[in-house]
């Protein structure tokens, strides 16, 4: 007689394995931390904080899904090569880049939906990862400029906290800004001369907001450069019929 213990064992493992493969699935995802980079994955890579690459339980090593942050919408297309997560109630483990398009840095984690990636977006995968701002290659030299805007809001300041040529410099002083709750907090790879650089951006913000974020760009002896977003409210005279 067969061990029953076995035969229910493996009927579980059919059924969460058929359930891990129904896509789009609405969970939470975490990420890796920065430690976590250059240590072996499943597949026998190695992790890299800089690649768009996730951990999933069931699917193929080398699939591609879209990953959509549904607080704020931002996506990632991420490549499966390591296997996880392995705490309870979690779907997927996304790499540090990937977590960081995505804004989920904040908390750590966030409420994100799963779905195979189509092959337009694994084609311009590289477009779709790159941050939505544009990326100005005379940025490195020139301050930011005034933004155009198409509403008053209260939320009206830009900061440029600082343009580093080294990458851990930038990750650090984004990591210390979010810790701090301080919103809208980016990094912007551009290229100057031939040579890469990170700008830190934040905002837009209100006035508390621009007044606590220059007061901790202050304690680490940085001088943030704000710039006030310009709104299209042109006041027009109104003409008199005799006119």
């Amino acid at each position: 007689m067969k061990n029953p213990i076995l035969i229910s064992a493996f009927l579980l493992f059919v059924f969460y394995s058929y359930a891990d493969n129904q896509l789009p699935r609405t969970g939470i995802a975490s990420y890796y931390g920065r430690k976590a980079n250059h240590r072996r994955t499943a597949c026998g890579e190695r992790l890299c904080n800089d690649s768009f690459t996730a951990a999933f339980r069931t699917y193929p090593f080398g699939t591609y899904l879209k990953v959509t942050n549904l607080k704020n919408d931002r996506i990632a297309i991420v490549r499966i090569n390591d296997r996880g997560p392995h705490r309870k109630r979690r779907i997927i483990d996304l790499s540090y880049a990937a977590a960081r398009k995505i804004r989920l840095m904040n908390c750590g984690i966030a409420q994100v939906k799963v779905e195979l990636a189509t092959p337009e977006e694994i084609k311009n995968k590289d477009g779709l990862n790159t941050d939505s701002l544009t990326k100005d290659s005379a940025a490195c030299a020139k301050p930011i400029k005034i933004l155009d805007g198409t509403k008053a809001t209260n939320k009206e300041f830009m900061i440029q906290a600082g343009i580093f040529r080294l990458k851990n410099s930038a990750y650090n002083l984004e990591k210390y800004l979010n810790h701090n709750k301080v919103p809208g907090v980016s990094i912007l790879k551009l290229n100057f001369k031939g040579h890469e650089c990170y700008k830190v951006t934040l905002g837009p913000l209100d006035v508390s907001e621009k007044d606590k974020a220059l007061g901790l760009l202050r304690g680490k002896r940085i001088k943030g450069l704000v710039s006030k977003i310009k709104t299209n409210t042109h006041k027009h005279k109104r003409r008199s019929g005799n006119e």
